[in-house]
């Protein structure tokens, strides 16, 4: 695999991401799941962002899923990338719980 192909495919499953946390901070409201108290507003906030990039990311790997199937074996890779991010932003959210249940 070209060292560039695979440097780009994640910057751009990281931008992805990000578009979708800032689309979501800026529109949603703490949740009753995602809340970590009334001491810790921004990181619900996070939580709830953190969620929302999820849900962005789902939507492209749907998108990935019903593109064309030959695209040289990188259509896979980025659903594979796709899949890694969700279950790194999974980790986080369990870490923001850790921290907001430490600071309850």
């Amino acid at each position: 695999m070209n060292r560039w192909k695979a440097i780009a495919l994640t910057l751009a499953i990281a931008l992805v991401a990000v578009v979708g946390m800032r689309r979501a901070s800026a529109s949603s409201q703490p949740t009753a799941a995602a809340m970590c108290g009334p001491k810790q507003p921004n990181m619900s906030a996070a939580i709830n962002s953190m969620k929302a990039a999820i849900q962005s990311l789902k939507d492209a790997q749907n998108s990935l899923k019903v593109a064309e199937k030959n695209k040289g074996g990188w259509r896979v890779i980025a659903m594979n990338q796709t899949n890694a991010s969700m279950q790194s932003i999974d980790k986080a959210i369990a870490q923001v719980n850790i921290g907001c249940n430490m600071a309850n």
